[in-house]
């Protein structure tokens, strides 16, 4: 594959070009599946939520990989390149959604209730907002692959057996790889399938994506190449920060409906409360 292709506007880089699909892509199927559930145009506006993700995520996907690759121990260029986006790695956006998602769409309801008159949805629907959104998390990161796989980047260590890939696009690239950007969109292929059936089954699908994501992010390292990594007991600080959210999306997993029908009466009672007044 090449990096470049020419459009009609002239020569566009691939790796942009699939993540930007991938954005547009993602949010119109998120528009979709927001107003075929709660059948309201005005459901459509949690899309802010997902897109406060998506732009809050590259900053702090740019921190993951400088923590990853020891920046923040030799306190180097911390600052610019988070700023400056240099790098990143999509763990960020799953930190990033499970921080900000629920507070960013609790406030746009909040915001239609006491500003404009008029309720968004219930806490319930708020919850099952977040994880239809969830669901777009695997289909942007598909498309970020792709783009890596154009671009030559993320490439996998040294490797000459089956499916091996040379990026002679990327002079740092000198022998064949393994197929760690394959590895990851296979893994976000079988996750969209098995969240989707999920959803058919009318479960919860933040805590499974976490841990789907984690898992694979922490199985993908192992093959990855990246001389800058920093290790402790033989695992990245991305596999560090991985098992970590393993470990709490398992934690959400198990008391996912206590803390939503919890949070949900705390609302209504809230609710009924500033109403009485």
């Amino acid at each position: 594959m090449t990096d470049y292709w020419i459009s009609p506007f002239g020569p566009l880089s691939m790796y942009s070009t699939f993540i930007n699909v991938g954005v547009v892509l993602s949010i119109l199927i998120l528009l979709i599946l927001y107003f075929k559930t709660f059948k309201t145009f005005r459901s459509l506006l949690f899309v802010f939520a997902y897109g406060a993700v998506l732009i809050v995520g590259k900053y702090i996907s740019a921190a993951v990989r400088v923590i990853n690759d020891g920046a923040l121990e030799k306190r180097e260029n911390l600052w610019f390149d988070m700023k400056n986006l240099v790098g990143s790695h999509f763990l960020g956006h799953i930190i990033t959604f499970m921080i900000l998602f629920f507070p960013a769409a609790f406030l746009i309801r909040g915001i239609c209730r006491e500003v404009f008159g008029f309720s968004l949805a219930s806490p319930e629907d708020t919850f099952k907002a977040g994880s239809l959104a969830a669901l777009m998390l695997p289909v942007q990161h598909i498309f970020n692959r792709l783009g890596c796989l154009s671009r030559g980047c993320c490439y996998g260590v040294e490797y000459n057996g089956p499916l091996a890939l040379t990026f002679p696009q990327n002079p740092e690239v000198e022998h064949p790889v393994f197929p760690c950007q394959v590895l990851e969109i296979v893994c976000m292929v079988i996750l969209l399938v098995i969240l989707i059936v999920l959803l058919i089954k009318g479960k919860d699908l933040i805590g499974f994506t976490v841990a789907g994501f984690s898992g694979t992010f922490f199985i993908s390292e192992f093959f990855t190449e990246n001389p800058y990594s920093v290790k402790h007991m033989g695992l990245t600080n991305i596999q560090i920060i991985s098992v970590v959210l393993i470990i709490l999306s398992v934690l959400y997993i198990i008391n996912s409906e206590k803390m939503k029908t919890w949070f949900s009466n705390k609302m209504d009672e809230k609710e009924k409360g500033s109403l009485k007044k």
